[in-house]
């Protein structure tokens, strides 16, 4: 629930109690004008969730498939580089050997971040 929906929804609330009061005084003009204005407000906050929801969705669609996009080209590097430290190893092999190449790729990524967390604080502690 987006706050477009629960603004329309506290709207639509508000306008079933004016067409009620509209239904007991059928002259009151300003009534029917404002009760015109609320079922425009709710058609905006309507129009405005459903874009929003859209573009949430494009937005997600779009981080997965830079994701994919992402460990696709990671994959294709180190079955490259497996294959390249080796002569006459089959891009088979080097498949079958990516679960092991991604686990060092993470362990040595782990290894980087910490000697960079250990350099920062190295720093730190200078000052």
């Amino acid at each position: 629930m987006t706050v477009f929906e629960t603004e329309a929804d506290r709207i639509e609330a508000r306008l079933t109690d004016q067409r009620q009061q509209l239904r007991a005084n059928p002259a009151n003009r300003v009534l029917e004008l404002a009760i015109a204005d609320g079922d425009e407000r709710v058609r905006q906050l309507r129009r405005d969730h459903a874009v929003h929801v859209r573009v949430e969705q494009e937005r997600a669609a779009d981080a997965t498939q830079r994701d994919a996009d992402a460990r696709a080209a990671l994959e294709a590097k180190l079955v490259a580089d497996y294959r390249a430290a080796g002569p006459g190893i089959t891009e088979t092999e080097a498949r079958a050997a990516l679960p092991d190449l991604l686990h060092r790729h993470r362990i040595a990524e782990l290894d980087r971040r910490d000697a960079a967390l250990v350099e920062a604080k190295r720093r730190i502690g200078a000052f």
